[in-house]
C-alpha cells in the first residue's frame, strides 16, 4: 500500500512539474529567443538590419504608431500594428491617417498571448519593450526565413527562424533543369487551410490563353507571367507582368511589365509550348525574357535597396564607391540618411547616388535619434 501511494505520490510530482515547465515554456518572452547585434531604432533602420526584402511586417506594441509607420519603407511592405490600450490604438490611426496610409499600413488592438495570425505568415515582428510574447507563438507565426526583431531594456536584439531544410523549390517549369516534374519536398502535406488569397481572383477566360503563362518559386517567393488585364472582357487588350509574391502570404513584393507577349485570343491550350520555359528562378536572381524578341534578363528577386549614409560624414570615399556599384543595377533605391541635423544635406547626398539606372526615390528617408527627426 506505501508503494502504491508513493508511485502515485511521484507520479503526481511528475505531472504537477510538466504543468509548471509548460507555463514557463508559455510566459518565457523574446529575451531568451533574441539573438544578434544591437540595431538601431528607425523604421528603416530596423528593416535594413534584418533583410527582409518585403513582406508582412508586424508591430507588436505599436504606441503612437510613429515607428509602425516608419516601418512602410516601400510598395512591397505591408505592415500591422498591434497594441493593448484602446487610447493608443486611436492615436495610431489618427497618424498613420495623416500621413496617407491608412490602408497599407493598419493597427488593431491586441490582447492575450495568441497573436492573431496562421502559422508561418509573417515575415518580420518587431517586438517594443515591455510586450511580452511566448517563444512558441512567435516562432508559430514567423515565416521560414522570418526575423523577431525585439526591443528589452532600450536594446533591440534580432532572431531568425531557419527554413526547414526538407523543403524544396519549384525553379522551372517542371521542377528543375532535368525536366522531372518530381519535388524532394517532404514537408508538404494534404492542404488544411488557405493560406493566402491573392488577385486575380479568376482568371480572364478558359477558352482561351491561360492567363498564366509561367509560375516557379525559389527562396521564400513565387514569381509568374500572368495577364492582369480586366477579366469581365476578354477582348480588353492584354496586360502582361512578371509578378513576383512573398510565398507565405502572397504579399506583391514588385511587378514588372512584359511585352510583347502571345496573343490572349489563342485558343485554349493551343499557345506555344515554350511560354512556361520562359521563366527560372534560382535563389536570389530571376532569369526570363521580357517579351518575344528579347533576350534572356536577370533580375534581382529583391524589391528595393536601402542605401544608408551618415548625413554628418557626408559622401565619405566607401560610400562613393558603394553608389557607384548601385548605378549599375536596376531597382528602386531609398537613401536612409542618418543622424540629420541640416536637411539641405540630403540633397548634396542624394546627389552623389541618384544617377544610372537606379531610381533613387523621393523623399529620402532621414533620422536623428536624439531630437527624434525623420
Amino acid at each position: 500500500m506505501l508503494t502504491c501511494d508513493v508511485g502515485i505520490t511521484l507520479y503526481r510530482i511528475m505531472f504537477w512539474w510538466k504543468e509548471i515547465m509548460k507555463r514557463l515554456a508559455f510566459v518565457l518572452t523574446l529575451t531568451m529567443i533574441a539573438a544578434g547585434p544591437a540595431i538601431a531604432k528607425s523604421g528603416p533602420e530596423i528593416i535594413a538590419a534584418s533583410g527582409i526584402k518585403g513582406g508582412l511586417v508586424v508591430h507588436l506594441g505599436c504606441g503612437d504608431g510613429k515607428l509602425t509607420a516608419e516601418l512602410r519603407i516601400g510598395d512591397g511592405y505591408l505592415v500591422h500594428g498591434l497594441d493593448g490600450d484602446a487610447w493608443n490604438i486611436r492615436k495610431a490611426r489618427e497618424h498613420i491617417s495623416q500621413l496617407g496610409l491608412y490602408g497599407v499600413v493598419t493597427v488593431d488592438r491586441w490582447t492575450g498571448a495568441e497573436l492573431p495570425y496562421i502559422d508561418n505568415l509573417v515575415n518580420l515582428l518587431v517586438v517594443s519593450d515591455g510586450v511580452d510574447v511566448p517563444r512558441k507563438e512567435v516562432m508559430r507565426v514567423l515565416a521560414p526565413g522570418g526575423v523577431v526583431t525585439a526591443k528589452r531594456d532600450g536594446r533591440w536584439t534580432t532572431a531568425t527562424k531557419p527554413r526547414p531544410k526538407a523543403t524544396d523549390e519549384w525553379t522551372h517549369y517542371l521542377h528543375g533543369p532535368d525536366n522531372n516534374a518530381v519535388s524532394n519536398d517532404t514537408v508538404v502535406s494534404h492542404p488544411y487551410h488557405m493560406q493566402w488569397v491573392g488577385l486575380p481572383k479568376w482568371t480572364r477566360n478558359h477558352n482561351y490563353l491561360n492567363s498564366y503563362s509561367a509560375v516557379v518559386s525559389s527562396a521564400g517567393r513565387i514569381f509568374s507571367i500572368v495577364d492582369e488585364a480586366p477579366t469581365h472582357s476578354v477582348y480588353y487588350p492584354a496586360r502582361w507582368s512578371l509578378v513576383a509574391r512573398d510565398a507565405y502570404n502572397g504579399i506583391v513584393i514588385w511587378k514588372k511589365p512584359i511585352g510583347p507577349w502571345e496573343g490572349h485570343l489563342r485558343r485554349f491550350r493551343s499557345g506555344p509550348t515554350e511560354l512556361p520555359r520562359r521563366l527560372v528562378a534560382e535563389g536570389e536572381r530571376v532569369y526570363v525574357t521580357l517579351g518575344y524578341g528579347k533576350p534572356v534578363s536577370a533580375l534581382d528577386a529583391a524589391s528595393v535597396v536601402l542605401f544608408l549614409v551618415d548625413a554628418r560624414e557626408g559622401m565619405v570615399p566607401l560610400d562613393r564607391l558603394a553608389a557607384e556599384r548601385l548605378r549599375r543595377i536596376d531597382k528602386p533605391i531609398i537613401l536612409v540618411a542618418n543622424k540629420i541635423d541640416q536637411v539641405n544635406l540630403i540633397s548634396e547626398i542624394g546627389a552623389g547616388c541618384s544617377t544610372g539606372r537606379s531610381k533613387l526615390e523621393s523623399p529620402a528617408f532621414t533620422v536623428r535619434v536624439a531630437g527624434g527627426h525623420r
